[in-house]
């Protein structure tokens, strides 16, 4: 994959820099330097240590010979000059491959390679879990999102597939937003996303765990013809909830903590208990 993105980022670099776009990164003779594995390795290094170290302001001041700036590492990692030349060239996909319109165009076949690489080098336990998650970030894209009930508010949302027992990533996908919801099956988007991230492990003996997003009776009953039992809470509002179960506010009214009432709907088992 380093290899991969040296001969991307040099490719691109050579067109743009050649067609005179972008003459402000090439070397003084007009030509591009190409980059090598070891220089995205310390590009990457750059961006870890700027995630770890905080300096406040422009982050060229962390190359600043200033004696306030004394004890960064930045200028025994990368020069400044080298680094904003990569930063303004880094290109992980081929420019040549590029699907217009997709927007993830930039990345896609990187995310497929990690992706494959999460799966194959982790067998999950029993117990797996599908859930949303955000990875902070305030980028300009279209594929940015904003929820306001999250910790991490502003950032990329993935649908993941994990390991309950130690929250490994087993698999995930990119959410890109509402256009690419034109195909959504008749049962939902959260129906759609749990029964494409375990559709490789149907059949294998998995537990699946998800919440109130994802859960659905037709979503039950189509994972267990599939060899998966799955455990989920599930909104009263939901099509195809028990009508026996509804208004359940009402009926916990002065029983105990801890009450219950059920029913089935084979093979599913709807159980709702008196908690707070």
């Amino acid at each position: 994959m380093i290899n991969s993105i040296v001969t991307h980022t040099n490719s691109y670099a050579q067109e743009k820099i050649f067609s005179g776009t972008h003459r402000s990164y090439a070397q003084p003779d007009g030509s591009w330097k190409d980059m090598t594995a070891d220089e995205l390795k310390r590009f990457i290094a750059c961006l870890t240590y700027f995630g770890l170290v905080h300096v406040r302001g422009d982050v060229s001041k962390n190359w600043s010979t200033k004696t306030l700036y004394h004890g960064l590492w930045a200028r025994s990692i990368l020069s400044r000059t080298r680094f904003f030349a990569i930063l303004g060239m880094l290109h992980v996909v081929d420019p040549a491959t590029e699907t217009p319109g997709d927007k993830l165009r930039k990345v896609e076949s990187f995310v497929s390679y990690f992706k494959t690489r999460c799966s194959e080098l982790y067998q999950p336990k029993q117990h797996v879990a599908i859930d949303e998650r955000m990875v902070k970030s305030r980028h300009r894209s279209g594929i940015r999102q904003y929820i306001k009930d999250k910790p991490t508010k502003w950032g990329i949302k993935l649908w993941v597939l994990a390991d309950s027992s130690n929250g490994y990533t087993i698999d995930f996908n990119i959410y890109i937003g509402r256009a690419a919801g034109r195909d959504i099956s008749e049962y939902g988007l959260g129906y759609d996303v749990v029964m494409c991230l375990m559709e490789p492990y149907f059949n294998q003996g998995y537990h699946l765990y998800v919440d109130n997003f994802y859960t659905s009776v037709p979503l039950m009953k189509h994972l267990f013809e599939k060899g998966v039992p799955a455990t989920g809470t599930i909104l009263e509002t939901r099509r195809s909830f028990p009508a026996n179960l509804k208004n359940s506010k009402e009926s916990a009214k002065g029983k105990e903590r801890g009450s219950m009432r059920w029913e089935r709907d084979p093979p599913c088992l709807v159980l709702q208990w008196v908690d707070n």
